[in-house]
C-alpha cells in the first residue's frame, strides 16, 4: 500500500499530461495515473456501456474514452480539481486502483461503479444533489406541460429569473415537497410572487419511489415535445445534474399536482401589503411561509405515454382543502434502485392484512431485493445484513399497519427468538390470509406446564383490527417466522 501511494504522489507531483501506466499494480489489474489541465486522478479500463458522470465537492468520477498507445479506450476516471489537495487526494483514492484481495475490489467497482462510488462519498459528505432532485423534478414536468401549450415557454433555471419558468405572456412558480401531509411554502424573495404578466403557481407533493418519473424521463419527453435538447442539458449542468449523474434516474411518483392563480386573493407580501404602497426603507429581503390549506386550486394529473412523452390533465373543477390542524409529517421515505448508504433492502413480497395480493411473483417464489430504503434518523441503526423492508397489504393491522406501509423487520434468526406479543412476518406453505403465503401480525401463544417444561399449546396470529378473525397455526401449515417488526415507515 506505501509503494502505491508514493508512486501516485510522484505521478501527481509530476505535471504530465495524458495516462501514466502504475507500475506497483500487476499487469491483470493495470491501472493508471491522468492529468489534462489541472484535472488529475486515477483509471481503469471500462468496457461496460454505462455512462457515469458524478461529482462530489472536488472530486469527479465519469466515464471518459482516452487516447492510449494500443488505440482508443473507454476508461473509468475518479479525478480531482483542486492542486492544493494532490497529496491527500492520492491517499484517500488508492483503493479505486487496488485490486484487493484475489482482485475483489476491481471487480466489484467494474461490476457495480455507483455503489463503491456512494460508500466512498459517505467520506466526502455529499448529499446536496439528492436532495434537491425532486425540487428539480417537478420543474421540469411543469415545463414540459407548460411548453405543449406555449411554445414561447421556457425554464428559467440559468437566466437568474425572479420566477421558475417564463413565457411571453405568464409567469410560474414551482413549488415541491416530499412530506406527505404538509402543504407549505417557503417565499424568499420579494418579488416572487409578483409578475407584470399572469402568475401561476404549482404544488407538487412527490414520492421516491421504483415507478414514477425521473429527470431524465422529462428530459427525453421535452425533447419528443420540441425543446431544444442542448438547451436543457446546459441548464441541468449549471445546476449539477450533468448527463449521466445517477441522481437523474431517481424516480418519484407524483400524488398530489395543485395549480393556484396568484392573484389579488391569494396570501402574499408585496409593496401593496405595506404603508403606501412601498416597501419600508432598508427592506432588502423578506422571506416567509404560506400555508396553502384553504386556498383555491385546481388538481392536475400527470401519466407517462407508451411513447416516452408525459401527458397532462387538468382536473375539472376547482377544489378548497380543508384547513390541516394535524402536525406534519417529519419524515419521508427514499428508495433507491441500487444500494445507498443508510439503506436496509426491500424485498419483492407483498405480506397480506387480510385482503387477497398478487404480485410480479408468485406467494411461492422466492423473493428479490426491488429496492433499497432509506432508514436513516429512524432510531437504529441501519443494518443491511439485520433489518429488510416489505410492503403491508389489507387493512386488519389498521390502525398500526395501514394499507401500503412500509413495515420494516428484523430477521428472526438475528433477533433469536419471539416473544408475546411480537409483531411478526410469517411465511406457511399453505396460503394462510387471504390466499397470501405471507402474513402481518400479532403473536400470541398459549402455553402449558409438562415434566420437561413449558410447551406451546397453541399459537395464534392475532389481527389488530376487530374485524378479522384470529388464524390458529398447525403443523401442518408448515409455518415459520420471517422476522419481528422493527417499526413502520
Amino acid at each position: 500500500m506505501e509503494e502505491l501511494i508514493k508512486e501516485l504522489k510522484t505521478h501527481f507531483a509530476a505535471g504530465l499530461d495524458g495516462l501514466r501506466r502504475i507500475t506497483t499494480l500487476p499487469d491483470e489489474y493495470a491501472a493508471y495515473t491522468y492529468r489534462n489541465s489541472g484535472v488529475f486522478g486515477l483509471a481503469i479500463e471500462y468496457d461496460d456501456e454505462k455512462v457515469i458522470n458524478e461529482t462530489a465537492n472536488e472530486v469527479i468520477y465519469s466515464t471518459q474514452t482516452l487516447l492510449k498507445e494500443s488505440g482508443e479506450k473507454k476508461f473509468l476516471l475518479l479525478t480531482c480539481l483542486d492542486e492544493e489537495y494532490r497529496n491527500q487526494f492520492a491517499e484517500l483514492s488508492y483503493s479505486f486502483v487496488t485490486p484487493g484481495n484475489n482482485g475483489e475490489n476491481r471487480k466489484t467497482i467494474l461490476t457495480d461503479p455507483i455503489s463503491w462510488w456512494n460508500k466512498w462519498t459517505e467520506l466526502l459528505g455529499d448529499r446536496k444533489s439528492k436532495k434537491a432532485s425532486y425540487d428539480v423534478l417537478a420543474e421540469l414536468i411543469a415545463l414540459d406541460y407548460l411548453y405543449q401549450q406555449d411554445k414561447s415557454t421556457r425554464w428559467s433555471a440559468s437566466e437568474a429569473g425572479t420566477h421558475d419558468i417564463e413565457s411571453d405572456s405568464q409567469s410560474f412558480e414551482v413549488k415541491s415537497t416530499t412530506k406527505k401531509s404538509e402543504s407549505h411554502i417557503t417565499i424568499s424573495s420579494r418579488f416572487q410572487l409578483e409578475s407584470k404578466n399572469k402568475l401561476q403557481l404549482f404544488f407538487f407533493r412527490l414520492e421516491c419511489s421504483l415507478s414514477g418519473f425521473s429527470i431524465n424521463d422529462v428530459v427525453n419527453s421535452l425533447e419528443k415535445h420540441g425543446y431544444d435538447r442542448n438547451l436543457i442539458e446546459s441548464q441541468l449542468n449549471e445546476k449539477g445534474f450533468v448527463r449521466g449523474r445517477s441522481t437523474r434516474n431517481i424516480k418519484y411518483t407524483i400524488l398530489e399536482v395543485r395549480r393556484f392563480v396568484v392573484d389579488d386573493n391569494f396570501p402574499k407580501i408585496v409593496e401593496k401589503s405595506f404603508k403606501n404602497d412601498v416597501f419600508p426603507q432598508n427592506i432588502i429581503k423578506i422571506l416567509y411561509t404560506i400555508d396553502l390549506e384553504g386556498i383555491k386550486y385546481t388538481s392536475m394529473n400527470f401519466i407517462m405515454n407508451s411513447d416516452g412523452t408525459i401527458s397532462s390533465e387538468l382536473g375539472n373543477n376547482c377544489h378548497v382543502t380543508s384547513i390541516n390542524t394535524e402536525e406534519p409529517e417529519e419524515n419521508h421515505t427514499d428508495i433507491y434502485p441500487e444500494y445507498t448508504p443508510n439503506c436496509i433492502p426491500l424485498y419483492s413480497m407483498r405480506a397480506a392484512c387480510g385482503v387477497l395480493t398478487r404480485n410480479d411473483a408468485s406467494d411461492g417464489d422466492e423473493p428479490e431485493i426491488e429496492g433499497w430504503v432509506d432508514v436513516s434518523g429512524r432510531g437504529f441503526t441501519p443494518d443491511k445484513d439485520k433489518f429488510f423492508v416489505v410492503y403491508a397489504k389489507g387493512d386488519s393491522m389498521n390502525p398500526k399497519i395501514m394499507d401500503g406501509d412500509l413495515c420494516v423487520f428484523e430477521w428472526y434468526n438475528k433477533r433469536g427468538g419471539t416473544r408475546e406479543g411480537d409483531i411478526v412476518l410469517i411465511y406457511a406453505e399453505d396460503k394462510i390470509d387471504a390466499g397470501s403465503n405471507y402474513t402481518i401480525k400479532k403473536y400470541h401463544s398459549e402455553r402449558a406446564k409438562t415434566d420437561d417444561g413449558w410447551e406451546h399449546e397453541r399459537i395464534i396470529l392475532l389481527p389488530l383490527n376487530p374485524d378479522y378473525e384470529p388464524i390458529e397455526l398447525c403443523e401442518d401449515m408448515h409455518p415459520y417466522t420471517i422476522g419481528i417488526l422493527k417499526c413502520v415507515l
